[in-house]
């Protein structure tokens, strides 16, 4: 019964925490998975890099660089079918009509494709198991692409400010696609070297080898196993290759599904040209209405005027009060002893809602009070079903004079969290 009521206050956290994201934000940008996404970011982040001096070696994600950086909005990135039933509901045309709206695209044959190995070689449960690709694996798989593609272009073309990105056109011509997400986000101001330096930094085989050397911060850009080549999130970036993945035969029948159900107008039909880009002019980002306190964020309340879903889930949060709703990592305990030599060895225990390898607590400091960075434990992975967890950095050196220090934890998303004051037992 505890682990149920632990398990629920734990999503009921993650749902929150994904309404105040897209509630806050001011670019909603939809995807299916496999869609090319991280390519995207990676360019996006790293022409703020060279126009606003960001991180280079962070992905852009949710209000972190608009902290950094007000002229940079706030983003709400999400691959829709993986959150909260009510979230759905809200991602249509009114429920995001005062967001600037931005859907990307994919060949759902790529996607069905490319999201098998993820599955097969990124995936703890299913990592190195010799499985290929079935029937009974592509005729459901496609239908779901396919009728999550249909979604994003019904949203796209029916927002007022909704825009929708092909990943072959990316491919195909990326600088000219990269300006028109930067005119569409309101950076009129880019130069063009700019432009086609991101779009160099961000090429495929420079992407895949920051990814084999651990560049990111985010371990969501790292191989679950890099001597497979499958298991990179940057696999292959090829237009059509789930040809030379398939037999002769699933590939002709992928071919006919999609000519009998995909809708005109995206160019994955059989002999269908690609659709010229819709020309809209650049949009300021949107100020942000007033709001009455509570009103707006929480699902069911002043969204959809649904008294009930608004009870239950304020109920939800008075049964997760007691184990916190921030969305920063937090220190919960810390624990030191010298060494031999005279360092410190530091336990630290750290609390986050982690939620996999995109939101995740990712590193622990400790810190003079004057700011220096005295040790730093780098955290690998998720912990997701260890919360909080306990790790250990040893070989701590501490000046002599010091007798108070501070400890910090950072998740990839938020940032660091609340500094807690330590004080150094007797040496």
């Amino acid at each position: 019964m505890a682990d149920s009521l632990r398990a629920r206050a734990k999503e009921l956290r993650r749902q929150v925490k994904h309404w105040r994201a897209l509630q806050s934000a001011d670019v909603a940008f939809l995807s299916p998975a496999k869609s090319g996404r991280t390519w995207l970011r990676a360019m996006l982040s790293h022409v703020y890099h060279l126009h606003y001096g960001t991180p280079e070696d962070e992905l852009v994600s949710r209000d972190r660089f608009h902290k950094l950086e007000p002229r940079i909005p706030r983003f709400f990135f999400s691959h829709e079918t993986n959150e909260p039933f009510l979230l759905q509901r809200r991602l249509t045309p009114q429920g995001l009509r005062d967001k600037t709206v931005v859907c990307l695209v994919r060949d759902p044959r790529d996607v069905v494709v490319s999201f098998f190995y993820q599955r097969l070689h990124r995936k703890k449960e299913t990592a190195g198991a010799t499985v290929t690709i079935t029937d009974d694996y592509l005729n459901p798989a496609l239908a779901s692409a396919i009728a999550k593609l249909h979604r994003l272009q019904a949203l796209a073309a029916g927002h007022h400010d909704g825009h929708l990105f092909r990943y072959e056109d990316l491919h195909a011509d990326p600088e000219t696609e990269l300006a028109r997400l930067l005119r569409i986000l309101g950076h009129d101001d880019v130069p063009w070297h700019r432009i086609e330096a991101a779009v160099a930094f961000a090429a495929f085989d420079n992407l895949k080898e920051r990814e084999a050397q651990g560049f990111y911060r985010s371990d969501n850009l790292r191989p679950a196993d890099a001597a497979e080549p499958n298991s990179f999130k940057v696999r292959r970036g090829k237009v059509g290759g789930y040809r030379d993945e398939l037999s002769a035969e699933q590939a002709l029948m992928m071919n006919r599904m999609i000519d009998a159900t995909l809708t005109p107008g995206v160019g994955y039909r059989t002999g269908e040209a690609p659709p010229a880009a819709v020309a809209r002019p650049a949009r300021q980002r949107p100020t942000r209405r007033p709001t009455a306190p509570g009103a707006g964020w929480l699902p069911g309340c002043a969204v959809d005027r649904r008294w009930f879903v608004g009870a239950a889930v304020v109920t939800g949060l008075i049964v997760t009060t007691s184990v916190g709703v921030s969305d920063e990592a937090e220190i919960v305990d810390v624990e030191a002893v010298p060494e031999a030599g005279g360092t410190w060895r530091f336990s630290v225990t750290v609390r986050h809602d982690d939620e996999g390898w995109d939101h995740y607590a990712d590193k622990w400091q400790v810190l003079a009070p004057d700011g220096t960075v005295l040790g730093e434990r780098v955290l690998l992975h998720p912990h997701v079903d260890e919360q909080p967890f306990t790790r250990s950095l040893g070989g701590v050196a501490i000046p002599e004079d010091l007798e108070v220090v501070e400890v910090r934890a950072h998740d990839t998303v938020d940032g660091w969290g609340p500094v807690l004051r330590y004080t150094l037992p007797e040496r």
